[in-house]
């Protein structure tokens, strides 16, 4: 029963002999993600797989959890495998015996891979929406500015002419004027207001 629920856990399950490190059970994900058949791993190190570098830091993890008392958590570990390389997701805790002396260690191995290349993705998806949303905000701000400087401009070079007339025509009226002149003057005053209306109300 034991047998089968390790086989069929998802993540690589591994155990090691304490002393030497080397490895005495490996489930079928294990086999699977590292791409080597369980006959060549039972018996051997990870000195025997992987390059000097990774091997040593593995070794280094297993006694710092071997010295410990409790599960040790490692977030991204890098393997290279027969698929190339992983990032796993590891967690390792020693297996001691009635004496408290640590006899086996344990580790589970989460393959993050993709889930760590989604993640990646999705913070350069949200990047380049950032750099979108900011590049749309300054080109609306200087769209408003524009726009601003436009309607300044407008406000003064139409209202002033329109005034302008507006105030002539007013001290026109207020002069002696025939009375054709005088109703011509006040259809000139009449127009000149109502024209300042619609520009107001467009600006």
């Amino acid at each position: 029963f034991l047998d089968s629920i390790i086989e069929h856990i998802p993540s690589m399950v591994f155990v090691k002999e304490a002393e030497s490190l080397r490895f005495v059970r490996f489930n079928e994900a294990g086999e699977k993600l590292l791409g080597i058949p369980r006959s060549e791993l039972i018996g051997k190190s990870d000195r025997d797989f992987f390059p000097p570098e990774q091997a040593d830091f593995f070794v280094a993890k297993d006694r710092e959890v071997l010295a410990s008392d409790s599960v040790v958590d490692i977030p991204e570990e890098p393997i290279k495998t027969a698929r190339g390389e992983r990032l796993l997701h590891t967690r390792k805790i020693p297996i001691r015996d009635d004496q408290g002396r640590p006899k086996y260690l344990l580790g589970i191995s989460e393959d993050i891979t993709e889930a760590r290349a989604a993640e990646a993705e999705r913070r350069r998806d949200e990047a380049r929406l950032r750099a979108e949303t900011e590049k749309a905000r300054d080109a609306a701000l200087v769209l408003a500015q524009a726009k601003s400087e436009f309607l300044a401009n407008m406000s003064h070079e139409i209202r002033t002419p329109m005034n302008g007339v507006i105030g002539m025509t007013a001290l026109l009226l207020d002069t002696e004027l025939a009375p054709d002149q005088r109703s011509y003057a006040e259809a000139v005053r009449s127009s000149a207001e109502s024209l300042l209306d619609v520009i107001n109300d467009i600006l």
